[in-house]
């Protein structure tokens, strides 16, 4: 890895080059003071939320989130470090969701109970459940959960119109 990958930074400083790198997309500041964000845990913390034009999932950035980005977009959340290579690793994960190269793959058992999500590359959305979720897979007690009685998936894209849910029904065991 590059050496600056690791350089620190401190994530509260960034805010400004974060609503200026996504000016376009008319990004909104928010505290705890605010309303509706009183789910900031730190004082300090700030939101940096993107109404979704096309009527999908907002995305929002937690900013000093213990001290890191918390990025949410649509069922899922991922964090990253205080270090300008994961920095600059989020900000191309959300110039890749504004420009629907990447979507939010999230897994559901029939009676729509969350198992999984992850970003997803436009590329691999032709993959297979199991390809996709192979870390929701690969724990037994959840693939023969999800394969005795069904589950769905969905992906979901900045705009709504590329979104997909597949449905899988129920398989029996030994076949």
């Amino acid at each position: 890895m590059d050496e600056k990958y690791y350089i620190e930074i401190v994530p509260l400083e960034k805010e400004n080059d974060i609503l200026n790198s996504f000016a376009d997309h008319n990004p909104k500041s928010f505290s705890k003071h605010n309303t509706g964000y009183d789910w900031l845990e730190e004082e300090d913390s700030k939101c940096i939320a993107f109404e979704n034009p096309y009527g999908g999932s907002p995305l929002e950035i937690n900013i000093g989130d213990s001290g890191r980005f918390t990025l949410f977009f649509a069922e899922h959340h991922t964090h990253y470090e205080a270090y300008q290579g994961d920095y600059e690793d989020m900000l191309a994960k959300i110039s890749d969701i504004f420009s629907n190269n990447v979507c939010v793959a999230t897994i559901k058992d029939y009676k729509g109970n969350w198992y999984g999500s992850c970003f997803l590359s436009k590329e691999e959305s032709d993959k297979s459940a199991q390809e996709i979720f192979g870390f929701v897979f690969k724990a037994n007690e959840f693939r023969n959960h999800l394969n005795k009685h069904g589950y769905s998936y969905s992906l979901n894209y900045w705009n709504p119109l590329f979104d997909k849910t597949v449905q899988m029904k129920s398989k029996s065991f030994g076949q």
